[in-house]
């Protein structure tokens, strides 16, 4: 029949079907001065293709020209991960980029973001950047929902590429936070009150930090109470003057006898690095999120009182856990506080910048992501060296330390440490590292163990479990 079929459905049988044309409004893109042919027919069939919808049109635009003939295919399939992709190709179109949409579920891979300013000083600058991070790890209980992007100063400086690949690789949606009080509102429900630390006493924030993740408290310095109290939060804890003139010994035996028990066992942090007048606690979001004791103390043996309690905190954890974080720089030596770790089993994953880990921690490998080096050597095959220099460069000190997004990087032959526990404590980045990585870029297993640890000190009985976990 020449009639158009009063039936509204599409049968998936491939047969074409005429449809009149009610509307003039060229539906992919409404601004070409196009009109599709009111009161005409076009022609519609529909089929699947392996696990792809296609919706096939033929019809006559109108444009300035006149009437010509247009053919239009519509694809909707289902990608791994679970969103509808729909893909518009059309006889007109024969260049130009492909017409393409993804479609999420409504509130799905929604998240927040924000920048952090560049003030670390403790006395001036810091409380505010302290109390976003502690509240970041609170916001990301239960899904990554809270994104920063610091500033180009920051030693880990990738966490804007990381952002652009959480949006246009991986798919969240980011609303802009632009204010401390927009934060504070968004993410109200996370929050049980405050707790206030003592800005004559850089080491009460330390402490303010284990108190946030245990009782959900939001961490502010006292010109920041009226900000917590306007949020209606009340007031949990408050150190102003609590600790004066006491020593970090007698201030982490305080906290540990208040707050150890009820801290998880298998992570711990050490808000060390930067000392006295700076600190640059990026690491706290994720001890917060993971309700964790947090301390600087003293990996030094000479420096009895700190030792032991440093010693009496590894030694009660879970055998094989991780120290989250760095040693102070004010205090010890790396090797003191690596050699201390090791001797109770666990391993350093550093450092106490590394940003967003709550938020990343959750982003799992996507479905069809397959680790895959870009080995430049053929199995089997007997290389025979010639007479001139090799020189092998590596990146040491983990995948991302400020040289994965300076310019050159990919175009020389290259190997990057591969952090192992990231492949579970943050698989996204994983996956972001291994998608940005050119043909140069090689991946090499990392540090001495499954995270870094020194296998002299590691007890014995202990060691191979270790080089397992590693394997």
């Amino acid at each position: 029949s020449s009639q158009p079929q009063t039936d509204p459905f599409l049968s998936i049988n491939g047969k074409a079907k005429k449809i009149k044309v009610t509307n003039r409004v060229f539906p992919t893109n409404v601004f070409m001065a196009l009109q599709m042919p009111v009161g005409k027919n076009k022609k519609v069939a529909a089929r699947w293709d392996s696990e792809s919808l296609l919706v096939h049109e033929a019809y006559k635009i109108h444009g300035s020209q006149g009437y010509s003939p247009v053919e239009c295919t519509h694809q909707y399939s289902l990608n791994p991960e679970g969103e509808l992709v729909y893909t518009v190709s059309r006889s007109t179109r024969e260049t130009g980029p492909e017409i393409k949409y993804l479609l999420k579920r409504k509130g799905t891979k929604k998240a927040w973001v924000m920048h952090i300013t560049d003030e670390w000083r403790v006395k001036d600058g810091l409380d505010q950047q302290a109390m976003l991070i502690a509240l970041q790890g609170l916001a990301n209980r239960g899904g990554p929902s809270l994104y920063f992007i610091y500033p180009e100063t920051w030693q880990f400086n990738y966490t804007p590429a990381v952002f652009e690949y959480y949006s246009e690789q991986r798919n969240y949606t980011f609303a802009k936070l632009n204010t401390p009080e927009q934060a504070i509102k968004t993410f109200r429900d996370k929050l049980k009150g405050y707790v206030v630390w003592d800005k004559d006493v850089r080491t009460s924030l330390i402490v303010a930090f284990t108190v946030a993740g245990l009782e959900d408290a939001l961490v502010v310095s006292e010109d920041l109470i009226p900000l917590a109290e306007a949020a209606g939060l009340k007031k949990i804890e408050d150190f102003r003057g609590k600790f004066t003139g006491q020593n970090d010994a007698q201030i982490y035996q305080w906290a540990y006898d208040q707050y150890w028990d009820r801290c998880n066992k298998e992570v711990i942090v050490w808000m060390g690095g930067h000392s006295g007048a700076i600190m640059k606690p990026g690491v706290a979001d994720w001890g917060i999120n993971q309700k964790v004791f947090f301390n600087d103390l003293s990996s030094r043996p000479t420096d009895t009182e700190e030792y032991a309690l440093a010693s009496r905190l590894l030694g009660e954890m879970k055998p094989f856990s991780l120290v989250m974080g760095w040693h102070s720089y004010a205090k010890d030596k790396e090797r003191e506080h690596v050699t201390l770790t090791s001797s109770y089993t666990h391993t350093v994953e550093g450092l106490h910048n590394l940003p967003n880990l709550s938020f990343s921690s959750q982003i799992p490998f996507s479905k069809t992501f397959k680790i895959k080096n870009n080995h430049n050597v053929v199995p089997g095959k007997k290389y025979i060296p010639e007479e001139k220099v090799y020189i092998a460069c590596v990146q040491t000190d983990g995948l991302g330390i400020g040289s994965w997004t300076k310019p050159g990087r990919g175009e020389i032959p290259y190997a990057w440490e591969f952090i192992m526990n990231y492949s579970w404590l943050a698989p996204g980045m994983i996956e972001f590292f291994y998608s940005t990585a050119t043909p140069n870029d090689y991946f090499i297993g990392a540090l001495s163990g499954p995270g870094y640890m020194y296998p002299k000190a590691v007890p014995a009985d202990k060691l191979p479990y270790q080089i397992q976990r590693a394997a």
